[in-house]
């Protein structure tokens, strides 16, 4: 009996339960990846930083679905540390 007939001959049910193992193994024990911050990353954090509570921030959303993935999540945590700083924020798309 070749491999490829073992696989064929496999319940399906075993076949589920290891996805699942596989699958929830990096949930349960996720792999530290270490994030490096750029010179830009700090720049733009001590300039939203050094701003008065109420100072007036223009942010514009100019990305597509194809950039989302990319541009979305920093766009998101500026606003937040905007907002935290009680800053007046203006969005324009």
């Amino acid at each position: 009996m070749s491999l490829v007939e073992k696989m064929a001959n496999l319940n399906s049910r075993l076949v589920y339960v290891i996805l699942i193992i596989v699958t929830l193994i990096p949930v349960i024990w996720p792999a530290p990846l270490p994030i490096k911050l750029t010179p830009q990353h700090e720049a733009i954090y001590n300039y939203v930083e050094n701003l008065r509570p109420g100072d007036v921030v223009l942010m514009s959303a100019e990305y597509t679905a194809s950039t989302i993935g990319d541009l979305n999540p920093p766009f998101v945590a500026l606003t937040k540390h905007a907002l935290k700083k009680d800053l007046k924020v203006i969005f324009v798309s």
